[in-house]
């Protein structure tokens, strides 16, 4: 599948590009990312739940109160029980986000082969009550 811009037109190939290679040659798909989001949300006793407590552990102070960063997860509303983990990211035609509560009451995942996830992932968040 082709990814787009913002005109609609194909989007270039996303060039070998050195540290940001890695961003444009892993591949998923809707499935994978559920289940990616599946195992952040509800980790349980399994051995990932060490690497993934980690991963969404506070790392630093994010630019705005309440706000910080952990391995690769940005973290809002820190210390509340509205606490929500997400991260967002993409190539030149392609995005993704992936958004979900630290107590597992809900998340979402947006992947599109377009570059339109700065306007649907604030939607999702009213939906679902996690703004």
């Amino acid at each position: 599948m082709a990814g787009s811009i913002a005109s609609g037109s194909p989007a270039d190939y996303f060039p070998d590009s050195g540290a940001m290679s890695g961003a444009a040659d892993l591949h998923s798909t809707l499935n994978d990312m559920t289940r990616f989001l599946i195992a952040n949300m509800q980790p349980g006793p399994t051995p990932l739940s060490g690497p993934i407590a980690l991963a969404q552990g506070l790392r630093a102070a994010g630019r705005n109160p309440g706000t910080g960063v952990g391995l690769g997860w940005e973290i809002d509303q820190l210390g509340t029980t509205g606490a929500r983990v997400y991260k967002g990211g993409g190539t030149r035609g392609f995005t993704s986000y992936t958004s979900f509560m630290r107590d597992g009451s809900s998340g979402f995942v947006l992947l599109t082969n377009g570059m339109y996830i700065d306007t649907i992932a604030p939607h999702m968040l009213n939906i679902l009550g996690n703004n």
